[in-house]
């Protein structure tokens, strides 16, 4: 089976031994994502909403022949719980589950050619409470609160985020922090 991964935070620079065939390609789906999950490591990582401005994002082959595997496989990298198998997107999905803007993944899979494909389907999070939808200003006030280590972390992975990913709360963390692009496509 052919599986691919579309990918667009931290799986990019980090695999943490998920198992991709060669390397990150550009022309992953359009899809609107930001930074939108209030993360237990003091992040803010990018998440794909139900609608906003549509984002670049990336895909590799997967380096397993098993969907199941595959999803276990990310999964295991997101450290999402094993009971939360709604966390992990994947098209065929599993026990007909819909995730936001599957049919833009659904229509990108059938034009790329491969089998299946799977994504981190993490929902938004602000104040613990996933699937609540943090607003800009609540996203740099919980950025503001971190300690020194926390914050140092959170700008890391804003930064890191490809420089093409341009959202509105990316906007403003350059505004509010100087939180510029480092990735290697800036």
């Amino acid at each position: 089976m052919n599986i691919v991964c579309v990918a667009w935070g931290s799986l990019l620079w980090n695999l943490k031994g998920f198992p991709i065939d060669g390397q990150w390609r550009e022309g992953g789906p359009l899809l609107p994502l930001e930074f939108a999950r209030h993360s237990d490591g003091e992040i803010v990582s990018l998440v794909v909403l139900e609608s906003g401005p549509l984002q670049p994002t990336f895909w590799a082959r997967v380096a397993l022949d098993s969907l199941d595997a595959a999803r276990e496989a990310l999964r295991a990298r997101e450290d999402v719980r094993a009971n939360v198998v709604e966390w992990i997107g994947s098209i065929p999905a599993p026990h007909g589950m819909a995730y936001p803007q599957s049919h833009a993944i659904a229509s990108w899979l059938e034009r790329n050619g491969a089998d299946a494909v799977i994504w981190t389907a993490l929902p938004p999070k602000s104040r613990e409470v996933n699937g609540r939808m943090p607003s800009v200003d609540e996203a740099v006030t919980y950025l503001q609160s971190l300690g020194e280590e926390e914050r140092n972390r959170a700008e890391a992975y804003v930064r890191q985020s490809p420089a093409g990913i341009r959202t509105p709360f990316r906007e403003r963390f350059e505004d509010a922090f100087g939180w510029t692009p480092t990735s290697a496509d800036s």
